[in-house]
């Protein structure tokens, strides 16, 4: 009985002290998410005056520290939310002035915009592997960035890039062994073509449903409510088209 009252009196002696460590560890936590907030806003500022790469380190400043206040408070959603902001943002930036540029066809400066994007995600993968919206936005960069080297080797007179296919009798088909024959390719546009199409015109695409239903491959689940107007639905009916026509 002696014991279990010296072990008693041992963890009461130790509250305060265990208390007084969280309050510090919680202290410490606040406080540096006050400083990645101060990140965020120089991140944000330096974005607008067009200071993409400084932006960006800025942006990754932001990250680490809500990175080391979740060590300290694990539990805190603000700094969970914030810490994938700032590795999101970090990309879209670039994001943002390679849709900007491709629309002015400044395809060179797009690629450069697009590939650092790509980095940016590759990054944020790497300490957030699971978030979805990173590797989503990380195919489309990568989609965007070929689309852009395309009409760079297109404006300079190159030769096509080197790419193999499969034939309809099983038989490989490599491009470089056909040059100087007539090719005629002819794709097939999926409903990913068609969601991508509509994201990259400002429109948000439907439910995929594929993934819920496999035997409904290339469709999607559209919905069309009061708040939409006639406009709306002819600007979607429009861009499709566009793509499967």
């Amino acid at each position: 009985m002696a014991k279990w009252k010296i072990v008693a009196i041992a963890f009461l002696l130790l509250l305060p002290v265990l208390n007084r460590e969280a309050r510090l560890t919680a202290s410490d936590a606040k406080e540096l998410a006050l400083q990645a907030e101060k990140k965020l806003d120089e991140g944000s500022r330096l974005a607008d005056q067009d200071k993409l790469a400084e932006a960006a380190a800025v942006y990754l400043q932001a990250a680490e520290l809500y990175e080391q206040a979740l060590k300290q408070d694990a539990n805190n959603s603000a700094s969970r939310q914030n810490f994938v902001y700032s590795l999101g943002e970090r990309a879209m930036i670039y994001i943002r002035k390679g849709q900007s540029a491709s629309k002015e066809k400044k395809y060179a400066l797009a690629s450069d915009l697009y590939g650092a994007a790509i980095a940016a995600f590759d990054l944020a993968l790497k300490k957030l592997p699971q978030q979805k919206n990173f590797q989503t936005n990380r195919s489309y960069c990568r989609h965007e960035w070929g689309l852009a080297q395309f009409q760079v080797k297109l404006a300079a007179g190159g030769s096509a890039f080197s790419f193999q296919l499969t034939g309809l009798d099983g038989a490989p088909i490599k491009l470089p062994e056909m040059k100087g024959q007539v090719v005629l390719l002819e794709f097939a546009a999926g409903w990913s073509t068609v969601e991508d199409h509509l994201r990259r015109n400002g429109v948000l695409g439907g439910l995929n449903l594929e993934p819920f239903f496999p035997e409904l491959k290339d469709c999607a689940l559209l919905c069309v409510t009061e708040v939409h107007k006639k406009d709306d639905i002819d600007t979607l009916a429009r861009l499709v088209g566009e793509v499967l026509r």
